[in-house]
């Protein structure tokens, strides 16, 4: 949020004039719908057009009583002009962490919204910055600089500037001097009083005869024990030591096989030649190494490279068809390539994958025995499972399948009487369940809550008990009537062939019908082989 100072300042007066406008009216002066007459001092004034806040490009207000829009209203328009007084702050002024707005675009302002920190934002952003013991000046792509002026209007000044980013590896402190003093520039002449010079970083050049390089003398120079360092200094120098670093310089393009006898410093100068350096010893490059040719040939045994991360074709505009065909080659009776194929956009390996025991290959993160996939429409040769021919070989199918069948599993064939075990390559079988059928364990009844229990039968006769309630009718045609007297208490009634009725304490019975035999107890049946694995 931020508020004008106009607005919180002590004493401020601020009156709003509320104008409803006619169609096309551009000027809003006098009375407003509430009676009030216009009247603001200049520059004190915002102008809202139903509600939103109009640029002070879009209006005129110069005269203190009217208002001048650059474009006409519309019937019914709402013209809200909100003035201000004469500020004047006559006590403690406290805005919260709000922003004073200091210009009439609002882009730059004063506020403190971190506490013990005031920011001036110019152009939108924060770029002054106070904290108690720092002052940031920041900049919008320019290095940020502090103007010192002379003393005579003003007319000179020294600019403290930044040094460029390309500069920097971090942040810097300069520490300026605890007492009086004058900074030493690189281009001025200045004479330097109680100074040391670190000769193992910096170099001292066109040393004349009148100058002594401490250190160095005939004897030194006589028996070789001068150092790079201090050579190093001498270059330039017009005397007779010089002749003698000259000297030695010839010596050296004269001699065919020349020895040195330590380091040889180039001082960031170069070796160039048509030639080629052949060093049978060891070779160690403290700086970066370019080989600009066609092709670079490293005869080891064993190549150690410190480095994490080995990048291949970084050209200077990489791209996946740049990198087509990139990888590594290891040279045999035929090429063993792992490559980037760029219209696959795969890498692509010649030769087998083998992983270590106890490795895996994984999916994003997940083992890939563990990823969850729907396959659809997919096709497999079991072959390809039994021959090491690139995907599972035979002892990784044999582990799926002893998967599929524990001990206690039942194996069916239709057709092959051969024992799984011999099919499957593993376990020990047994033939299972001949001349039955299997059927679902049932704890609620006794039959079926036993594994492996047996019941039933093929066939089966049927008991007395077993047959279904029924009867069967008698007699010739005519009915039966006792022969003497009532039929009351008879336990039967026999009926002779001569069609007389004759009383019979013995019971009567029907003419004999069925076998007694056995009858079929089979259900609708198909035969296979059956196995249980036992071991």
């Amino acid at each position: 949020m931020t508020t004008r100072a106009r607005d919180v300042a002590a004493g401020a007066t601020r009156q709003t004039f509320v104008f409803t406008a006619t169609g096309g009216q551009t000027t809003f002066t006098g009375a407003d719908d509430n009676g009030n007459t216009l009247q603001y001092n200049n520059d004190k004034v915002d102008i809202f057009l139903n509600g939103t806040r109009l640029s002070p490009a879009d209006y005129t207000a110069t005269d203190g009583t009217s208002i001048v829009l650059g474009t006409g209203t519309v019937l019914n328009d709402v013209v809200d002009i909100i003035t201000f007084g004469i500020i004047g702050i006559n006590s403690f002024l406290d805005i919260n962490g709000l922003e004073f707005i200091l210009d009439a675009d609002g882009d730059t302002t004063l506020h403190a919204s971190t506490d013990d920190q005031i920011d001036v934002k110019i152009g939108g952003n924060d770029r002054l910055v106070l904290t108690s013991g720092d002052i940031d000046l920041k900049n919008d792509g320019t290095v940020s600089g502090i103007k010192l002026y002379c003393e005579s209007s003003n007319a000179h000044y020294a600019r403290l500037q930044s040094g460029p980013h390309s500069g920097y590896s971090g942040n810097v402190s300069l520490t300026l001097p605890t007492t009086t003093d004058t900074l030493v520039g690189r281009s001025t002449t200045d004479t330097l009083t109680n100074k040391t010079i670190d000769a193992s970083s910096n170099t001292i050049s066109n040393i004349g005869d009148s100058q002594t390089v401490a250190g160095i003398n005939a004897n030194k120079i006589a028996d070789g024990s001068v150092s790079n360092t201090e050579f190093q200094y001498l270059n330039g120098a017009t005397s007779n030591i010089q002749s003698q670093i000259d000297n030695i310089d010839t010596d050296i393009v004269n001699d065919t096989t020349p020895q040195l006898g330590g380091n040889l410093d180039l001082n960031s100068n170069n070796i160039t030649g048509t030639g080629n350096i052949n060093i049978t010893g060891g070779l160690t490059i403290s700086g970066d190494l370019a080989v600009n040719g066609t092709t670079t040939t490293i005869n080891s045994t064993t190549l150690s490279v410190d480095d994490k991360n080995i990048e291949l074709g970084a050209t200077a505009s990489p791209s996946d068809t740049s990198a087509d065909g990139g990888g590594i080659t290891l040279k045999g009776s035929t090429d063993h390539t792992f490559n980037w194929v760029n219209s696959t956009d795969a890498w692509t390996s010649s030769e087998h994958l083998n992983l270590a025991s106890g490795k895996e290959y994984k999916i994003n993160g997940t083992s890939l025995k563990d990823v969850t996939e729907t396959l659809t429409n997919k096709s497999g040769n079991i072959s390809q499972w039994t021959n090491d021919s690139g995907y599972y070989n035979s002892s990784t199918l044999s582990t799926i399948l002893q998967a599929v069948y524990p001990v206690g599993s039942i194996y069916t064939n239709a057709t092959n009487s051969t024992n799984p075990g011999t099919l499957l390559g593993f376990g020990t079988w047994a033939a299972f369940g001949a001349g039955r059928v299997p059927v679902g364990i049932d704890s609620g009844q006794t039959e079926f809550d036993t594994a492996e229990e047996t019941g039933g039968a093929k066939t089966h006769t049927l008991s007395t008990a077993e047959i279904p309630s029924h009867y069967h009718l008698s007699g010739y045609g005519r009915d039966a009537t006792p022969r003497y007297g009532t039929t009351t208490g008879l336990s039967s009634v026999r009926i002779d062939n001569d069609g007389n009725a004759y009383n019979s304490t013995s019971s009567a019975h029907t003419s004999s019908v069925g076998s007694g035999n056995a009858h079929n107890n089979l259900q609708p049946y198909i035969v296979v082989y059956m196995w249980k694995r036992t071991a």
